[in-house]
């Protein structure tokens, strides 16, 4: 398949690209080798582009299902975790009619050519199972690994055509690529479309905020996001890290640990399924005029043993042990509500359950992802808006 077959294709040497990157102690390093003098404008284009296309069969492609004013619009968020137990997300579609019959979705950590996911093509993939439109933004190009490409980034697949495709950076908040565990190069984005519906368009988009940080960056991030994206009816969704947690530093973690040992486990429970408290990246869905708090379940999207967290594993082997035995860590999960659906414009929940929380998620390892799916059914209330999308 030629490049312009084969959209993920660079018309570069790749290999000589990763090599310049991973050889680079910084991007500053990376963006004065060789390889950038000569095809750097050529690798950014090629790592930032709005990728789209069609799983749908011609038959769908020529006629999407059609949609009456009042049928719901079914919505599935999920964070995939790169799409690494392939054969369980395709289990989990299978045996979740909430999965396999949604209408749209929206997907965080998606991965291309990756060797952690099998260098599966796992957007082209997913839509090909879905039957659906799908458009794919890379927010990073993954430096470790035998990867065939080494994109990682956002999904959006619909039952309907996906057009006017957008997406838009947001602040760096963590440096990945001075990360040696995880080095990559690219940025955090949000990547929005519109959805050509039969009873009118409207906007899907998703975004994926910073973990390893507090939660003033990660509100930072939203704000930019939110600003990038078009006013109109839309629905906003992601992963949004919002673990209420101070991280990043060694101060940070201290003091997030010693608020572990001084606030009882119920408090932090109750905290962390109702994170609006403490992470003001909510306030800035609200003043952009989105409806979240309607649209969940209160339950958890994701756990984390505490005994296995990056901050006491990147401690010496020998202090490992007696770090969680002092912070009395081994027995105890935290539970987060990190995933998101919200809505702006004329919609309404179809009815009681119209929210839920799906269970496919880890640390168990026979989980499809560390993140459990999302969705909503909803409705929209004014068909008479001759043009939501403006």
């Amino acid at each position: 398949m030629s490049a312009e077959q084969d959209p993920f294709r660079p018309d570069f040497d790749l290999t000589e690209a990763i090599d310049a990157a991973r050889a680079a102690p910084t991007i500053e390093a990376f963006r004065a080798t060789r390889f950038c003098l000569k095809r750097g404008d050529d690798f950014d284009r090629w790592a930032g582009a709005i990728r789209t296309g069609s799983g749908a069969s011609p038959k769908e492609r020529d006629a999407p299902r059609p949609a009456r004013p009042e049928d719901p619009i079914r919505l599935v968020h999920w964070n995939i975790e790169q799409g690494k137990a392939w054969e369980r997300i395709l289990a989990a579609i299978d045996a979740d009619p909430r999965l396999g019959r949604a209408d749209l979705w929206t997907v965080n950590e998606v991965d291309v050519g990756t060797a952690r996911a099998g260098n599966r093509n796992v957007v082209i993939d997913l839509a090909a199972r879905l039957d659906f439109f799908w458009v794919y933004a890379a927010c990073y190009v993954e430096l470790l690994g035998r990867n065939r490409v080494g994109l990682h980034g956002l999904a959006l697949l619909s039952r309907w055509p996906l057009v006017d495709p957008g997406a838009a950076p947001l602040p760096d908040c963590f440096d990945y690529f001075g990360f040696p565990e995880e080095k990559r190069l690219g940025a955090r984005r949000i990547l929005w479309a519109t959805v050509a519906h039969p009873s009118g368009p409207f906007r899907i988009a998703t975004t994926h905020l910073e973990v390893r940080n507090d939660p003033a960056c990660r509100a930072r991030q939203m704000k930019a996001a939110l600003d990038a994206l078009p006013a109109g009816s839309c629905w906003f969704t992601g992963d949004w890290n919002s673990h209420t947690f101070r991280r990043g530093t060694v101060g940070r973690s201290f003091r997030e640990f010693l608020r572990l040992q001084t606030v009882s486990a119920r408090e932090i429970d109750r905290q962390l399924l109702a994170p609006w408290e403490r992470e003001p990246l909510f306030g800035e869905v609200e003043r952009a005029g989105f409806d979240f708090l309607r649209y969940h379940d209160g339950r958890p999207t994701a756990r984390q043993r505490l005994s296995g967290v990056e901050e006491i594993e990147r401690l010496p082997r020998r202090l490992r042990a007696p770090a969680r035995r002092l912070l009395r860590l081994e027995a105890r999960t935290l539970r987060m509500r990190l995933d998101w659906i919200a809505a702006r414009g004329p919609w309404e929940p179809a009815g009681p359950g119209a929210a839920w929380t799906g269970t496919a998620h880890g640390p168990e390892e026979n989980a499809a992802s560390d993140h459990a799916p999302i969705g909503v059914a909803a409705q929209r209330t004014d068909f008479a808006e001759a043009s939501p999308v403006s």
